[in-house]
């Protein structure tokens, strides 16, 4: 594929204005020193919160004028990290991140002056997801505002959940720099294994982590061990790569045993859609690379594992909470035996919430083709709601079914749904592919198994869990950047 160059002299690209690099370290410099005599002083005065705050802006600061071509390194490691800032209103970390990229980002095209390589346009599909995400909110927002009803910021944090990653595709399709794919892997995994760290330690050693001044919640501030249930599972994903990148046999076992060790942190994350997603990760690897007898002797093993479990189910009782909640997935015997009884009003919940969610999309053709305005949450009217039906209903209202594929349907209908398909199409197209042939050799193909696995993983539980499919997404828009540069490298080569 052919590729284009734009310079600074050009007609297009003349107009920008450059900051020299000087003036940039001068005022890292400059600013530095202001902040470093007031966080001293906030510091041993005992005065955290303004400490803490002050590192906050400082990191950012240096971030933003520094990043140059690491810009956008933020958002997958913000992804892995989690948690939130709060400043009377929730804000995601990786959308804080999100937002510190774009900036770097401006600052990065100020001062580079060398052309950047269009590798290709950015996909329709995205184009028209992202704008028909946008006049979606807009309705949402007018509705809302027309009723005279509060919260439109928290309708937009429904939608933003979807519209994230779409808003970091576009510059990252443009201006991003995949050399540093390497140097994102290190970065991510280093974060989870904190993360996993985090979860791990919140499981016997339950306590509020705050960060005062910036605000931030760490993963494990509100859902504890149960965190486990998302972190565990990427740290899986990453421990599969390196396990077949690496040569060394004694690398190799370090992290065969990590892999097996997120298993046992899955169990403690008392999740049985993750744990079955745990079980599902090494057949899709087995399927991609269409090793045949792989796949025959894990599905053999699974097999036996599930049947042995349904011979002597009683054995967990002996095991704890989260990991006896986390098996019973594998007990086929539902809803009657009592491993399944104390989780059938969990079980009642996703079935209404999917009751709902395909009464609401189906409701009107309209409905069926553009899916529903969403509500604000209200702690009132939750607190308000009588019965187990009204608070499915108020979930409904506000777009929280918690499965993907309704989340999808409900709110944006059909019209979003295929969108979304063909976004993703265009982004996986070729890359099992490259894994059947190649497997995973290097981090280029450790992007596209992140992606493609992302991607089924989500299709095939979309219907019990997740959400818009964000992270998914991320993946699938890095891995697809990869993969361009590295078919231009080939026919540079060639």
């Amino acid at each position: 594929m052919s590729s284009t160059s734009i310079s600074p002299h050009s007609p297009s690209g003349g107009a920008c204005l450059y900051v020299a690099p000087r003036l940039i370290r001068v005022g890292v410099i400059v600013i530095s020193l202001m902040l470093f005599f007031p966080l001293m002083d906030a510091l041993l005065s005992g005065r955290i919160a303004d400490f803490m705050l002050g590192v906050g802006v400082l990191l950012v600061v240096l971030w933003t004028l520094l990043a140059r071509d690491s810009w956008w390194l933020l958002v997958p490691a913000f992804v892995a990290f989690g948690g939130f800032f709060h400043f009377g209103f929730k804000v995601l970390a990786h959308e804080a991140a999100l937002i510190s990229c774009l900036l770097a980002l401006v600052v990065a095209l100020l001062v580079d002056r060398t052309p950047r390589e269009v590798h290709s346009r950015v996909p329709q599909s995205a184009c028209w997801l992202i704008a028909y995400m946008i006049v979606h909110f807009g309705v949402s927002a007018y509705l809302m505002k027309s009723d005279q009803l509060p919260g439109i910021g928290r309708v937009g944090r429904v939608y933003m959940h979807g519209l994230w990653p779409l808003l970091f595709l576009v510059p990252f399709h443009l201006y991003g720099k995949t050399a540093l794919l390497r140097k994102t892997f290190i970065i991510v995994y280093w974060v989870t294994v904190f993360r996993v760290t985090l979860g791990a330690v919140s499981y016997f050693y339950p306590a509020l982590v705050y960060l005062p001044g910036v605000n931030l919640f760490l993963p494990t501030t509100l859902s504890g061990a149960l965190d486990l249930r998302g972190s565990a599972l990427l740290f899986t994903s990453l421990n599969l790569c390196y396990f077949l990148m690496v040569r060394s046999r004694v690398r190799k076992a370090i992290h065969f045993l990590l892999i097996a060790g997120s298993g046992v942190l899955c169990l403690l994350g008392s999740g049985r859609g993750p744990f079955l997603v745990f079980c599902t990760l090494p057949l899709i690897l087995g399927l991609l690379r269409r090793r045949l007898i792989f796949l025959f002797c894990a599905l053999a093993s699974l097999g036996t594992v599930v049947l042995l479990l349904n011979r002597s189910p009683d054995v967990l009782y002996s095991l704890p909470a989260p990991a006896k909640r986390a098996l019973s997935v594998l007990i086929l015997d539902r809803p009657t035996h009592d491993l399944h009884r104390a989780d059938m009003l969990s079980i009642m919940w996703h079935f209404e919430l999917g009751k709902r969610a395909f009464q609401k999309w189906t409701a009107s053709a309209f409905s069926f083709a553009f899916g529903n305005r969403v509500y604000a949450y209200s702690e009132e009217a939750v607190a308000g709601s009588r019965g187990f039906g009204a608070m499915a209903d108020e979930a409904a209202r506000t777009g929280a079914y918690e499965a993907g594929l309704w989340t999808i349907l409900a709110v944006t209908g059909i019209v979003g749904l295929v969108l979304y398909i063909l976004l993703f199409g265009r982004l996986l197209r070729g890359l099992a592919e490259q894994i059947r042939l190649h497997g995973i050799p290097d981090y280029a193909h450790a992007a596209y198994f992140l992606a493609v696995s992302s991607a089924l993983v989500w299709v095939v539980f979309c219907w019990i869990m997740g959400h818009f499919p964000s992270a998914d997404l991320m993946w699938a828009v890095i891995a697809h950047k990869v993969y361009e540069a590295e078919r231009q490298k080939t026919t540079r080569a060639g």
